[in-house]
């Protein structure tokens, strides 16, 4: 449970206004004008005004504010780092190595300038092509290959009730270079997942 945050921005302008207005006959019972044309009350106004922006000031918590009260709980933001991109390399001959620190470039459609990235290890990419997936669940066998071909488009990879035993095939054109160590990249389709359960009034 959090604790309540009080609310310190509760007066607007005319609050302002209407509150000093009503102190005049007080503290100065020969002003009997009241009405805006006064210069008095144009004064009203200007204090009234910046009143107003202090009170919303000292109702604002700041991002430095933000970021003292998280290093006093021993909570500090991560360092800068670079950004990241999947990179897809074609090939139409045999294997190649292609090593860390190798720069790629991609144009950036609003300004069209080249942003250049670095791969960050050694990458061994082979000419080798997936073709053909096979799902085998428990009461079914299905050819996922076109669907995986296919923009926003998703399968059960292991079949609509995926159990123990359940086996996905993957096929290629041709057979692997023996002794290289091989990557795969998977893409899981998660926008639909059950949200997790919430505590209190969170």
């Amino acid at each position: 449970m959090s604790l309540p945050i009080p609310n310190l921005d509760d007066k607007t302008f005319s609050d302002l206004v209407e509150e000093a207005k009503k102190w005049i006959p007080i503290y100065a019972p020969e002003w009997t004008d009241h009405n805006v044309h006064d210069p008095g009350i144009t004064l009203i106004e200007l204090f009234a005004w910046l009143a107003e922006m202090q009170l919303y000031r000292l109702n604002t918590i700041t991002e430095k504010n933000k970021l003292k009260f998280l290093k006093l709980l021993g909570v500090t933001p991560k360092p800068a780092t670079a950004a990241k991109a999947d990179v897809t390399f074609t090939l139409n001959t045999n294997s190649v190595l292609v090593p860390a620190r190798t720069k790629v470039a991609a144009t950036d459609t609003e300004t069209g300038e080249d942003i250049v990235f670095e791969t960050d290890r050694d990458i061994h990419v082979v000419p080798v092509k997936l073709a053909r997936i096979i799902s085998q669940g428990m009461e079914e066998i299905r050819d996922c290959t076109e669907a995986n071909m296919l923009d926003e488009h998703f399968y059960h990879a292991f079949g609509g009730s995926a159990e123990e035993g359940s086996i996905l095939y993957l096929g290629f054109d041709q057979p692997f270079p023996a002794n290289e160590k091989i990557d795969f990249m998977v893409y899981l389709y998660e926008s639909d997942l059950i949200e997790r359960g919430k505590h209190g009034d969170e």
